[in-house]
């Protein structure tokens, strides 16, 4: 999701077509314009505007509409209108004062036809309402490639009280500059996205986590990410290791992001190219910040651009580096692949890559050569390095003047165990306040071991443990031992049908 506030204030009154007799034209309190307003209440009541039987108790009031929802959908659906130009620049604004704060949700169309009156389920974005009394709730949802909009509807958070004053489709009447911000007390751009509340001041831009991944966002003038794509950003948040960087696009729908890490304290700000990730292309319209584990944290932005690149100068992007399989033991040869692609630039000329270890690991080769590579092209590189002990090691990649690093886990020495020829380090649980599961698909049997050589061509995929066969207890415990040590507490088999019985690879 991301926005674009790329409409002109010539976006109007000519508009109003099929729904025309129930909006209204109204200005946006958030400073943009409104070609499309519903208002609620006693001289209207539902204004064109459909509820479901999960909406009781109605109350038609002055100015506003209020009722209590009832059930797991209670919904609201929009008469058919004509916006027949949809940008990333629109924005939905409700104006709702619920008793609780809840989640809601927004769905929109271009078109009447399917089961569901055109509705999809993935044309739709979340929606938190706060419990801070009446306020207009901003939703984005980067609807662009539809093209157009002909219906929306609109599901109120479940089991409250709530006063429903309007809904509107609002457009910015304006277009900030360049994706360059320095942040203070003055007036800025971005703008509350999702549970969120955004506060300048003289460190910075404060933004309040209200709920968990929290996000504020902005419109950019319109550029292209092949020409910009160099980001710095300075920003901090107490108790946070890392904030979520969103991006939207023209020719893509909804929200496209990546994970940065937070630098620790006096290690200077953020500093990425964003060509690194394969999502990064087209026409960049919005960009975003998520943030949050918890819901209470507050983030401080101080200063973020994006700045032009070299499109002359060769960009490779790392697309797996590691271990070739995920088992690691002290004085012990250990092989790491590098699977690198040309992303960006002239052609690279023919070179070398060079691996440097930490002290806790040595590499008897680390220079292996490098041949040309064109746009488009891939290569994959090895090194052999031995872990002196257990715990972990650092590693970095040198290549065509970038550098990549990585941290890799070396597991401890452990004996054989009586339940075969094989030693698994005992597993070390991390503790968590969430019970989560994950899909097994158990279909690497030692009968459809060439399933593997399907995937040969994208070795990134392959798994930690290589080309493993699933049922034995040695690959079981593997699996185990990974799942307990990332917070997963349970596995949830798959079962099929093979000649004509049901049958479960359950361990």
């Amino acid at each position: 999701m991301a926005v674009v506030w790329a409409i002109a204030r010539a976006l109007a009154v000519s508009l109003f077509t099929a729904g025309a007799a129930f909006a209204d034209t109204a200005a946006s309190q958030a400073g943009g314009e409104s070609a499309f307003s519903w208002r609620f209440g006693a001289d209207r009541t539902w204004n064109g505007w459909t509820p479901n039987q999960q909406i009781q108790n109605v109350r038609f009031e002055d100015g506003c509409v209020s009722f209590e929802t009832v059930g797991g959908d209670p919904t609201m659906t929009s008469p058919v209108f004509e916006w027949p130009t949809a940008t990333n620049g629109q924005r939905v604004e409700v104006e709702i004062d619920c008793e609780g704060a809840g989640e809601g949700e927004l769905f929109f169309t271009n078109t009447t036809e399917g089961i569901y009156g055109g509705f999809d389920g993935k044309w739709h974005v979340p929606v938190a309402v706060p419990a801070a009394g009446r306020q207009w709730v901003p939703i984005w949802p980067f609807w662009e490639t539809l093209g157009r909009v002909v219906r929306l509807r609109f599901d109120p958070p479940s089991g409250l009280r709530c006063r429903l004053y309007g809904i509107r489709i609002v457009a910015d009447a304006s277009l900030p500059g360049k994706p360059e911000w320095a942040f203070g007390e003055s007036g800025t751009s971005w703008q509350p996205m999702y549970a969120t509340r955004v506060e300048p001041s003289s460190s910075g831009l404060r933004v309040q986590a209200l709920r968990p991944m929290a996000l504020v966002a902005t419109s950019v003038e319109p550029f292209a990410a092949e020409r910009r794509s160099v980001l710095r950003m300075e920003t901090d948040c107490p108790g946070e290791h890392s904030v979520c960087f969103y991006w939207a696009t023209r020719e893509q729908p909804g929200l496209w992001g990546e994970v940065l890490d937070l630098p620790a304290m006096g290690e200077g700000p953020i500093l990425v190219d964003l060509r690194r990730y394969p999502e990064w292309k087209g026409t960049i319209t919005n960009l975003a910040i998520g943030f949050g584990t918890h819901g209470r944290e507050a983030l401080t932005m101080r200063s973020l651009a994006i700045g032009e690149n070299g499109p002359k100068q060769p960009f490779l992007r790392l697309r797996y580096f590691g271990y070739a399989t995920g088992i690691a033991r002290p004085g012990a040869p250990v092989e790491l692949k590098a699977l690198l692609e040309h992303a960006a630039g002239a052609a690279m000329p023919a070179g070398e890559a060079v691996i440097e270890a930490d002290e806790n690991a040595s590499c008897p080769e680390p220079r292996v050569p490098v041949t040309r590579m064109a746009p488009g092209d891939r290569i994959e590189l090895r090194w052999k390095i031995v872990p002196r002990s257990a715990g972990v090691t650092r590693v970095r990649l040198s290549v065509n003047g970038q550098v990549f690093k990585r941290v890799l886990t070396v597991d401890p020495e452990v004996g054989k165990v009586d339940r075969g020829e094989y030693d698994v380090p005992e597993a070390t649980p991390v503790k968590t306040d969430y019970e989560i599961g994950i899909y097994y698909y158990p279909g690497w049997s030692p009968d459809r071991m060439g399933t593997w050589k399907r995937q040969a061509e994208t070795p990134e995929r392959d798994s930690l443990l290589g080309w493993y066969e699933e049922g034995r207890a040695e690959v079981a415990d593997w699996h185990i031992k990974w799942a307990v040590e990332n917070g997963i507490s349970f596995f949830v088999y798959d079962w099929y049908w093979r000649d004509g019985s049901a049958i479960s690879n359950s361990m």
